[in-house]
């Protein structure tokens, strides 16, 4: 017999500005780092918040690590929004950044969650900004079990 069931789901917002103040106050800093978000999915699936929360892990990790050297006042982005079955993902911050190598370690990662949520992303550089916009699919957490 099979069972079907839905997948826990969690608040998106809440857990994201969690992690990212977990994130901030774990990487050794010499300025406070300013996070603003606004994350307009209220509940989202496990399997995909997991992947997304490893992509903005790393996002803000080469941030402190490589764009805020000379920045008197570092803020970090993150915007998020569900539509039309597409979750939208903006990520900046106001760095300089001094390592902008797409061959590194954490951009593979970077890559490689983003393909497995079905998704595309794009990264813009400007003299005192660096962005990334992603777009995942809206994806299905339904699972079906053998049941005994």
């Amino acid at each position: 017999m099979l069972g079907i069931f839905k997948a826990p789901t969690l608040d998106g917002g809440d857990y994201l500005e969690s992690l990212s103040a977990d994130i901030l106050r774990t990487n050794d800093t010499k300025s406070k780092i300013r996070c603003e978000l606004n994350i307009e999915i209220d509940q989202i699936g496990v399997k995909t918040v997991v992947r997304i929360a490893l992509i903005i892990t790393e996002l803000i990790t080469n941030s402190v690590k490589h764009a805020f050297a000379n920045v008197q006042e570092p803020l970090v982005k993150i915007y998020m929004i569900n539509e039309a079955d597409e979750i939208h993902l903006r990520y900046s911050d106001n760095g300089t950044w001094s390592d902008t190598s797409d061959e590194s370690f954490g951009m593979l990662l970077i890559e490689t969650f983003t393909e497995q949520l079905d998704g595309t992303y794009s990264r813009s550089t400007m003299s005192s900004r660096t962005s990334y916009d992603f777009c995942f699919k809206m994806q299905s957490e339904v699972e079906i079990n053998e049941m005994n």
